[in-house]
Formats: structure tokens, sequence, C-alpha cells
């Protein structure tokens, strides 16, 4: 539009001026026009840079609430099994052995143990994923009878969850802890992310 503007304004004054200023007029306001293009054109690469830096971390944490969304229902299918004892290919025997005395027998696709091994005196924790999430509801929900166990009595189970979910547990145990000190005559227990006073009956 500029350039055609330029044109239509250096036609009109064509017949003041000679061919060789009229041709000198034209370089010169080709090469304006160019320049100006060039500078829009910066422009406009700026402003995309800057929207781009600037909508970055709202596509990462878009991304990252979609793939945890994602692995969160991969991971309703699994627990956590913590401190028991490693003893190479006789995971799945002991794990069997753990339902047992739970009496339950889930259908059990893959065990998998977290991180390095450190020394033979600390058991890495074992990822089990189980045929659904209702088994593992069943396994979890008789997970306190282990605390009673001559053979298990160390060992605890847990939902597996995501690092935050991790967090916000140990908050909550700390907060359960602490209540307990305080007020030793009570008794507390947890329910969802909170601590709440309970009868013996409840």
């Amino acid at each position: 539009w500029y350039q055609r503007r330029v044109r239509g304004e250096l036609t009109k004054m064509k017949p003041e001026l000679s061919e060789e200023k009229l041709t000198a007029l034209q370089g010169n306001a080709k090469t304006e026009v160019s320049s100006y293009a060039a500078m829009l054109q910066k422009q406009c690469d700026a402003v995309q840079e800057s929207c781009a830096a600037a909508l970055a971390p709202s596509i990462k944490r878009i991304s990252a609430v979609v793939a945890a969304s994602t692995t969160s229902e991969d991971r309703f299918s699994n627990l956590m099994v913590y401190r028991l004892p490693e003893r190479g290919k006789d995971d799945s025997i002991q794990l069997r052995a753990v339902f047992e005395e739970l009496e339950e027998a889930p259908v059990v696709k893959e065990i998998v143990r977290l991180g390095k091994p450190v020394d033979k005196s600390s058991a890495r924790p074992l990822k089990v994923t189980l045929q659904d999430k209702d088994a593992v509801r069943r396994v979890l929900a008789r997970g306190s009878r282990l605390k009673d166990s001559s053979t298990f009595g160390r060992m605890f189970l847990t939902p597996d969850r995501i690092l935050e979910e991790r967090e916000e547990r140990r908050r909550v145990v700390q907060l359960l802890k602490e209540k307990r000190e305080a007020e030793s005559g009570k008794t507390f227990r947890i329910r969802g992310s909170t601590v709440v006073e309970v009868t013996l009956s409840e």
C-alpha cells in the first residue's frame, strides 16, 4: 500500500521532473519502502518472539497437567510396597505371601523395584501393577492389617502418588504426629487430606 501511494505521488509529479530525477526519486522511494518493510518485519518477529516467550510457561504447565491426568489413570492400577526385603527373584513370592496375609489374591501384572540399590539393609520401594483399580482399592483397604503381622509388621502399602501428592501426604502425616503428641488423650485419624478427631467406635 505504501509503495503504491509513493508511486502514485511520483506519477503526478512526472511532468515537472526530468527522467533522470524521476528515476533517482523512484530508486530512493524503493529503498525507503524496503527499509520500512524490513522494520515492520523485524517488529513483527519481535512481537512473535515476545508472545512465544510469554506463553511458554503456560504451555508447559498445561502440558504437565495433561500428562499428569493421563498417567493418573494408569497409576490407579498401581500400589506401592515399602520395606519389603530385597531378595532378587523372590519379590513375587514375597508379594504373594503379603497378599495371603491380607486374604487377597489379585492378579499381578508387573513388579518393579524403584531406584538404584543402595545397601542390603535398605529395601527399595516396590511398584506393583494389579489387574484394575478395584483390586488396588481392596488391597489397600486391608493394608493396615500388616502392622499386626509377625512377618510383615514393618511393611506398609500406599497408592501410587505423584510428587505433589507424596509431599501433601507427608505434610498430613506430620500434622497427625503433632496432634497425637499435643493431645495424647484423644484419637486422631487421617481422612482425605485432613486430620480429624475420632471416637474409638468409629
